[in-house]
């Protein structure tokens, strides 16, 4: 059997983790409960569903909604630097 970290900090962190992963098993047991009870609905709103889903992933796959160009400028071509980008090191 594992142990759990003496640390505070560390037994939170894992702890933490615990209820992110037992979140996602619940909503995972969720979609299959609804796709299984519901499945001749998803039919009738599948076309909606995908129309819906377009404008989420554009607000929430690009950086949180920011427009940002290759080169680091947003729309307007203000400088926008990213610690991640840096070319020191």
């Amino acid at each position: 059997m594992t142990r759990l970290p003496s640390d505070g900090a560390d037994r939170k962190a894992v702890i933490a983790r615990v209820k992110q992963w037992l979140l996602w098993l619940g909503l995972a047991a969720a979609v299959v409960w609804l796709v299984w009870r519901h499945s001749a609905h998803l039919g009738e709103v599948w076309p909606f569903l995908l129309l819906l889903a377009c404008p989420l992933m554009h607000l929430l796959g690009h950086r949180h909604g920011s427009h940002r160009r290759p080169d680091g400028r947003d729309e307007r071509g203000h400088d926008h630097i990213d610690d991640s980008r840096s070319t020191t090191g």
